[in-house]
This record gives structure tokens, sequence and C-alpha cells, in this order.
């Protein structure tokens, strides 16, 4: 039987994040989380500790064209992430 090591992932800590937390956790809870939030087209949002984006970009959708969405991070690879998704 082997196990999983740290030494079997590749990519940085940001990438690993988008590609393993993002869907198995912030994904699901993200709809719910959204609908608590009631954000209306032309909203204005700030999404601290946002790190990828998963959901500044569904924020986003929701404010539309005419509202702004601005995610902030203190971590800047996962802003560099979040950028290039």
């Amino acid at each position: 039987m082997t196990s999983a090591t740290y030494r079997s992932f590749t990519g940085s800590g940001a990438e690993l994040y988008q590609s393993f937390f993002v869907p198995a956790i912030a994904t699901p809870v993200s709809g719910e989380l959204l609908a608590t939030a009631s954000l209306r087209v032309g909203e204005r949002v700030v999404d601290i500790a946002c790190g990828t984006g998963v959901i500044t970009r569904a924020a986003a959708e929701q404010v539309g064209a005419t509202g702004t969405v601005t995610g902030v991070d203190v971590a800047p690879d996962m802003l560099d992430v979040a950028k290039a998704t």
C-alpha cells in the first residue's frame, strides 16, 4: 500500500488549492454563500481573502456589467491564479 505525500503533487500552493480545494469545498458552498448575500445587479462588492477568486467570479456574474467586484488577498500567488482563471 502506498500513501500520498506532498512530493506527489506538482504546482504552487495556490495552484493546488485551485485544483483540489476549490472543486471539493469552495464551489459547493459558494451557491449558498451567494444566495445569503442576495447580491443585486449594479452592486459593489469586496471579497476579502478571495483566494483564487471562485466566489469573486460568481459574484461578478450576479452584479453584472453595471456592478463591480474586487477581490483582495494577502497571498500574491493566489491572486495570480485568480487572474489566470
